[in-house]
């Protein structure tokens, strides 16, 4: 491109819209004179070292077309760095845990990714796109790894060799099909002097690097299609330059379907993709000691059950919480599961302050400021944003609270809404937003099951998406519930599956949410459904007794399920994610993908035909396992391994959920079985809430589950599979 054109490409999003442009070159350089701001411009840039005199302003000089734009007349990149550093003051860096994960296929440091994302020089011959793609778990730390970066670099903005500071892009709640609202809100919230399509000359000049996190939230569940041409516009605006972050779940990116999109563009692009999984056991432990934590309560045998490979609590948002507590001592509710954990700590501590200040019993207290939540949940999923304001906020407070004060502690309530310890300020000045999106989805799961087992309508399941990242929370929100609340809250969403047929994305979305209330049992009748469009379902544990007929899933995750009880008749799904635990039973769906989880948390993707239905057919029960076998007694060990691997232990008493899985007569002989291969026990102690009962506990019912072939573990299923029926 010649000098003159790349000049008008780079310059002409900052000229004033509707003004003439004038470009000479000559033989020595290139003059040209445009208007900006209402004030006309007349620059000089000398072919020999590319440098620019301002003819405007007595001849200032830059060094370079990338010295001009970073100036305080254009895009003021030192000012918007400030502005960063400045809003970000309160992060402390040295607070987060490390990062753990694959880059490139090898060993992930923070350093080398630090390193990796730095803009590289690129010849005009062989100018690319640079795009990293950062995957992970929800709650693994993607967001925190970028704001780590973020603040790094506007706090080095001062050094000489400092690298340029990043704009981060979130979906913040809301589906998009293109990037240009999501980059403005981005930008006027920094109220930075430059606008959103002028990004793209800045990243071709290294001025700023673009990170888009929740990149899978901005499109629909469809996979690539609507994501490349969400990203298409911007490309072709931005031409190279980079490396430029796409952050989503690792359950959304597929390296190979993304690349081969990327030859379909007329740009030339540079790949390279980092994994974040959880936080390794030893290292947690580690920074946890660093922290305050004793060594004695890191040795205890609770601490390896809690943090056991693949556990939720390894996630770094969890670990940080757990790390405020210091000891187990500190932690109320044991039998509660990590997500529970963090909701009932924050709320009970809440209810405990404001009991001093009301005329309600911490109880009470507890049970509205639930409501307050859920309402908060439920307008930021109506309204596709992730913070509301404070009026909003002071306005549900009155409502939950209303009926049952006096207008002055109405008042005080109305004040002290706005730094409910749950939670905190959103960058916008005047809003409130909760510390991490799997508390909103813990509320607004809440307030699913409470509306629509009433009957009420749900404005959000008519306009948003339920993602799998809610549906996973939603399914353990269920199962907390009582058998009453949940056998109505279930009858309700086949009612409204039923009777629903509207265009916008209600039925598809109760579809969604009624194939993952497999998760839950309901009685002893079996559930039928047909006839179904379903988006994403999420299905772990033991799937209750089911038939599907002519259903169709686009995504199901069924990592940590046995489907060994659903009967699919006409049945497909396109995206199917598994692990070494999942099993199907006589019957399977026409699967066209399968993405497979190992135990370090690295995905596979299956296309072959042949492939699928050969892992079906090894995930599947044959005909000779199942000769003269307890087929109830290995369902309980099936089922209790599956409770094991997501919420440690088993509280044995009858009023527990879970605890009447232990009631079961098979169970005595199961549980002598794996105490005698060392692979269970009973515990006493560590409870500070509900009724007085030992917890059962296994070691390591993953592998149970996994390889059941093994020498160690093919025995125990022996012995089950012989106790007398």
């Amino acid at each position: 491109m010649i000098i003159g054109a790349r000049l008008e490409r780079d310059l002409s999003k900052f000229m004033d819209p509707a003004t003439e442009t004038k470009i000479t070159e000559g033989a020595h350089g290139t003059r040209i004179q445009f208007t900006r701001n209402g004030s006309p411009l007349d620059y000089f840039l000398t072919h020999s070292d590319g440098s620019l005199v301002a003819r405007h302003t007595k001849n200032k000089k830059y060094a370079s077309l990338r010295s001009l734009l970073a100036s305080s007349e254009f895009a003021d990149i030192r000012a918007f760095a400030t502005t960063q550093a400045r809003m970000y003051r309160d992060f402390d860096l040295e607070a987060l845990i490390p990062p753990e994960g694959e880059l490139d296929g090898k060993r992930l440091a923070l350093q080398t990714l630090q390193r990796a994302l730095l803009p590289q020089l690129q010849s005009e011959s062989a100018e690319k796109i640079n795009i990293m793609l950062l995957d992970g778990p929800a709650g693994v730390g993607k967001t925190s790894l970028i704001h780590r970066i973020l603040v790094h670099r506007a706090r080095a903005q001062n050094d000489v060799n400092s690298a340029p500071p990043i704009l981060h892009v979130t979906s913040r709640g809301r589906r998009l099909t293109a990037l240009d609202e999501a980059l403005a809100q981005s930008l006027q919230i920094l109220r930075a002097q430059f606008t959103f399509d002028q990004v793209p000359a800045l990243i071709r000049h290294n001025l700023i690097q673009l990170a888009i996190d929740g990149f899978d939230e901005l499109v629909d569940p469809e996979g690539y299609k609507d994501a490349w041409f969400a990203l298409r516009d911007f490309f072709e605006a931005t031409e190279f330059g980079g490396p430029i972050v796409l952050a989503g779940r690792d359950t959304f990116f597929d390296e190979q379907s993304f690349s081969a999109k990327m030859v379909d563009s007329q740009h030339a692009f540079s790949l390279s993709h980092a994994r974040l999984g959880s936080v390794a056991a030893s290292s947690a432990k580690k920074w946890l000691f660093a922290r305050g934590w004793k060594q004695l309560d890191l040795s205890d045998p609770y601490t390896d059950l809690v943090l056991r490979p693949g556990s939720y609590a390894l996630r770094p948002y969890f670990l940080q919480e757990l790390a405020l507590a210091k000891s187990w001592k500190a932690i109320e509710s044991q039998d509660l599961t990590p997500r529970a954990y963090l909701v009932d700590r924050f709320v009970t501590r809440e209810a405990n302050l404001l009991e001093e200040k009301l005329s309600l019993s911490a109880i009470e207290v507890k049970a509205r400021l639930i409501g307050v939540f859920e309402e908060i949940a439920l307008e930021m999923a109506d309204t596709e944003t992730d913070a509301v304001d404070l009026s909003f906020l002071q306005m549900a407070t009155e409502f939950a609270f209303g009926d049952s004060l006096n207008q002055t502690d109405i008042a005080k309530l109305r004040h002290k809404s706005g730094s409910f310890a749950l939670l905190i300020s959103d960058t916008r000045e005047g809003f409130r937003r909760f510390p991490h999106t799997e508390i909103s989805h813990h509320f607004l799961s809440l307030a699913l099951v409470r509306l629509i087992g009433s009957g009420a309508s749900v404005r959000f399941l008519r306009r948003g998406i339920v993602s799998s990242d809610l549906l996973a929370v939603f399914a353990e929100v269920l199962l907390a519930q009582q058998g009453d609340v949940a056998e109505k809250f279930i009858g309700a969403l086949e009612n409204l599956v039923s009777q629903e047929a509207t265009f916008d994305r209600l039925p598809e979305n109760a579809a969604s949410l009624l194939i993952t209330c497999l998760c839950r049992t309901i009685g002893n009748r079996q559930r039928h459904y047909h006839d179904l469009q379903v988006s994403n379902a999420t299905i772990f544990g033991q799937a209750a007794p089911s038939l599907l007929e002519r259903v169709r899933i686009q995504r199901l995750d069924a990592e940590e399920a046995s489907l060994a009880q659903v009967q699919f008749k006409d049945c497909e799904v396109v995206n199917l994610f598994v692990d070494a635990t999942t099993r199907l039973g006589a019957t399977a769906p026409k699967v066209h993908q399968i993405h497979l989880k190992s135990d370090k948390g690295v995905i596979r993707e299956i296309y072959e035909p042949t492939e699928i239905e050969s892992w079906i057919a090894t995930h599947s029960p044959k005909a000779a396992e199942l000769q003269n076998a307890n087929e109830g007694a290995i369902r309980l060990l099936d089922r209790v391994c599956r409770i094991m691997m997501r919420q440690h232990m088993i509280k044995d008493h009858e009023d527990d959920e879970f605890g009447r899985v232990l009631r079961h007569p098979y169970w005595t002989q199961i549980e002598g079985i794996l105490t005698e291969a060392g692979l269970a026990e009973r515990v006493h102690g560590k409870q500070m809430a509900g009724a007085r009962a030992p917890f059962v506990r296994m070691r390591d019912p993953y592998t149970l589950l996994a390889d059941r072939s093994s020498a160690e573990v093919a025995p125990v299923w022996r012995k089950v599979a012989a106790i007398p029926q």
